[in-house]
């Protein structure tokens, strides 16, 4: 719990804050996370969600989630930038 309280501190330091953004519309929260990993290791390398396929195929799965409310979507974001998420 000491790390986790500490990590939580250093991001709040560096205005670090997370943001449930589970109401956004499957398209609009799709475009978000394919442009966090576009910027990441995984976009210049062409892997992860950065591949067209798995693009694709996690878009249909936010639809489908987003369709029974069980879309989850979290946005780490330092200003009014997004750097980070988890979706789930």
């Amino acid at each position: 719990r000491q790390r986790l309280r500490q990590v939580r501190r250093r991001a709040e330091d560096a205005g670090v804050a997370v943001v449930d953004c589970s109401a956004l519309a499957p398209d609009e929260a799709m475009d978000r996370v394919l442009a966090v990993e576009a910027r990441s290791w995984k976009g210049e390398e062409g892997t992860g969600l950065a591949s067209a396929s798995l693009a694709e195929f996690y878009r249909r799965m936010a639809w489908r989630l987003a369709a029974g409310e069980a879309l989850r979507l979290l946005f780490a974001r330092q200003g009014e930038r997004d750097i980070g998420y988890v979706l789930g």
